[in-house]
């Protein structure tokens, strides 16, 4: 049985049992179009919300039509986390490599730790996420996934 048929079966049986709430949560993992519920969208492999401009996602970061989500930050601090391909690590979250402006509503401009230019968004009130030192370690990062 092929990976899509079972990822179908998969959704039609959680579906049924009542558990489908899991499946459309934006950032879970997917690799079908049919792993994420309406109005997700299967895109970089995360159930991300469609968005026009970063002012439509709670990150503040539209990635050409989707927006970013939690699961994209920490990359650079958190184990295990990594970014999926055309998405790239700078500043601790996954975003678009840009030579000139980005779409929606997003600007280039260069990253403060890599050597090559971003995605962000000029109106985003929210600092990229860092990591607050040992004095948070028990309490915020405990709570990652």
């Amino acid at each position: 049985m092929s990976a899509r048929a079972i990822s179908t079966w998969a959704l039609a049986l959680a579906t049924l049992l009542g558990g489908c709430e899991a499946a459309s949560v934006t950032g879970v993992w997917c690799q079908y179009p049919v792993d994420c519920h309406r109005p997700n969208e299967c895109s970089y492999h995360r159930c991300r919300a469609p968005c026009a401009t970063g002012s439509d996602c709670p990150t503040h970061l539209c990635l050409a039509g989707h927006c970013a989500v939690e699961q994209d930050h920490g990359c650079a601090t958190i184990p295990g986390r990594t970014c999926t391909s055309p998405l790239v690590c700078a500043e601790d979250r996954c975003t678009l490599r840009c030579t000139t402006d980005c779409a929606g509503g997003a600007t280039c401009r260069p990253a403060t730790d890599t050597s090559f230019s971003i995605c962000v968004d000029p109106t985003a009130s929210t600092p990229p996420l860092s990591d607050a030192g040992a004095a948070d370690a028990l309490d915020r990062d405990a709570a990652l996934p």
